[in-house]
Formats: structure tokens, C-alpha cells, sequence
């Protein structure tokens, strides 16, 4: 693209590839001609900028991304853990039990509330004075916090990570209408404890809580994928496909060491997951 000035005359041409050759094509003079390079160049810089905005928003996709996987890779370590411990190894990506081995049966406990505030309806809460002591790293809270977490239900509110991660997916599902987030932990804490089974022991809670976790993830990257579907420009539709697939895989994962634990076929675990709401 050039402005050519021949005497008194302002001329704009363009130069476009056809069939191999290299074509100039007359864009128009005088007045014409400028605006038309002003255009092309105003043109040109949205283009660039279009371009930069993707890229900044490819690297926050990205990032995103990572720390999802390393989230999730967090999660699975934790699994992996407890299936050793069980007698469990994994061969060629695959969880057995290790011939001779047998699952602790000591290894049992109650399913238990996953509720936060049918969890603070039983252990109460900590006092103001030593709960902004704990909060302040002031190790003079630590006898009074003992005496607290003494009660089963206070251990849990404090310790039960799955329960957090609940909690903070429910947040980010459901917003700010409590409905849903009442609706989401009640179903989530119902589910949990039909997969673990009324005589389910530590190890099927466990492996439980990640197929509800999973089972959370999927249905929020479908629902974030849902909701923007028609705004999304090609990039970021691969990402949000990318991101439920991912999701999907570790549901389906997740159900299968869970058929395993309980010795059970996949299918009917797979039932487990899509039980319908509860009235």
C-alpha cells in the first residue's frame, strides 16, 4: 500500500498477490487517496491490536490452565496415597491390589456431615478473642484451640479439605443466590454418601468426595461454556472445549478408581454419579 505523487496529483495503490503475481491495484487520488491510506492504516493498527489482545488473553488462559492441573494433580496424589496404604499400586497407569494384600478393615468411619453449618450446629465455634489469636499466628490460642478441635465435628470443620474445596466450588457456581448454594452442598453431601455405601470405609470416602469434586468441575466448565457460547471467538471456545474435556477425564477417572475400591462395575457407579435430585 503506497501513495505515489505524480506532479500536483495524489495517487494510492495497493498491491495484492493473485495467481502467483503481484497486482497493483489504483485505489483513487487527490482526497480520496488519503483517506483511503488513512483507512487501510487505521485498519492495519486494529488488526494489531486485535492480535495483542488475544495473545494476553491466550497467557491468562493458559495460566488458568496450569494451575487447574496442578490443582487436580494435587488431588490425585492424595488418592494415590491412601490407595498405597490400602495395598493398593498402580501398574501400567492402572490401580491393583497387590497380590496378598487386603484392605484394611480398620479402616472404617461414619460418612459423617459434610454440611458447614450442621458441622457448627454440633461443635459450636471458637470464641472471638481466641479466633482472632489463631488468625494472628498467636501461639497462646493453641491450648484453647485444642480443647476445641477435641470435638470430632470441629476437626472437620477445620480439617476437612474436600469439604473447603466444596465450598469454594459452590461459591463459584452458584454466585451470590444462597438457594443454590444451599441446593448444591445438600445434593453434594447426599451423593457423597451413596457412593461411599452405608458400610464404606475411610478409603471409599476418600476416592467419594473426588468423584463429587470432579462431578462439580465438569458441570462448571459446561456451564461457563454454556452461558458464553455464542461471545467466545475460536480461541477461547478451544480452551473452554479443552477445559470440560479435561474435566470429563478426571470425573471418569475418578469413577473408575471408585469402582475398583468397591469392587463394583463401572456402570453401576456411573448410575451413582447421575441419580436424580433429590425432592
Amino acid at each position: 500500500m503506497a501513495i505515489e505523487r505524480r506532479g500536483n496529483g495524489v495517487y494510492y495503490y495497493t498491491y495484492r498477490r493473485k495467481s502467483g503475481r503481484v497486482v497493483k491495484e489504483y485505489g483513487g487520488h487527490g482526497r480520496t487517496a488519503i483517506l483511503a491510506a488513512q483507512l487501510d492504516d487505521a485498519n492495519r493498527q486494529s488488526r494489531a491490536q486485535e492480535r495483542r489482545s488475544r495473545t494476553i488473553d491466550d497467557d491468562l488462559a493458559r495460566i488458568e490452565r496450569v494451575a487447574e492441573r496442578e490443582w487436580l494433580a494435587g488431588v490425585d496424589r492424595v488418592v494415590a496415597a491412601a490407595l498405597e496404604r490400602a495395598g493398593w499400586h498402580c501398574v501400567r497407569r492402572q490401580w491393583r491390589r497387590k497380590r496378598g494384600g487386603t484392605m484394611t478393615q480398620s479402616l472404617t468411619c461414619g460418612t459423617g456431615s459434610w454440611d458447614s453449618e450442621a458441622l457448627i450446629a454440633a461443635a459450636g465455634t471458637l470464641d472471638d478473642e481466641t479466633s482472632e489469636k489463631a488468625k494472628a499466628g498467636d501461639p497462646g490460642a493453641i491450648a484453647a484451640i485444642d480443647e476445641y478441635l477435641a470435638h470430632p465435628a470441629a476437626r472437620a470443620l477445620y480439617g476437612d479439605v474436600g469439604r473447603q474445596n466444596l465450598n469454594k466450588w459452590v461459591r463459584l457456581y452458584a454466585g451470590k443466590n444462597v438457594a443454590i448454594q444451599r441446593g448444591l452442598v445438600q445434593f453434594a453431601c447426599e451423593l457423597r454418601t451413596a457412593l461411599t455405601g452405608p458400610n464404606g470405609g475411610v478409603l471409599e470416602q476418600l476416592v467419594a468426595e473426588r468423584v463429587v469434586l470432579a462431578w462439580l468441575f465438569v458441570n462448571w466448565a459446561e456451564s461457563r461454556f454454556a452461558g458464553s457460547a455464542n461471545e467466545l471467538n475460536r480461541s477461547e471456545c478451544t480452551f473452554q472445549l479443552k477445559r470440560m474435556e479435561l474435566a470429563d477425564r478426571k470425573l471418569m477417572s475418578a469413577c473408575r478408581t471408585l469402582a475398583k475400591v468397591r469392587r463394583k462395575p463401572l456402570p453401576e457407579v456411573l448410575a451413582l454419579v447421575n441419580v436424580a435430585a433429590p425432592n
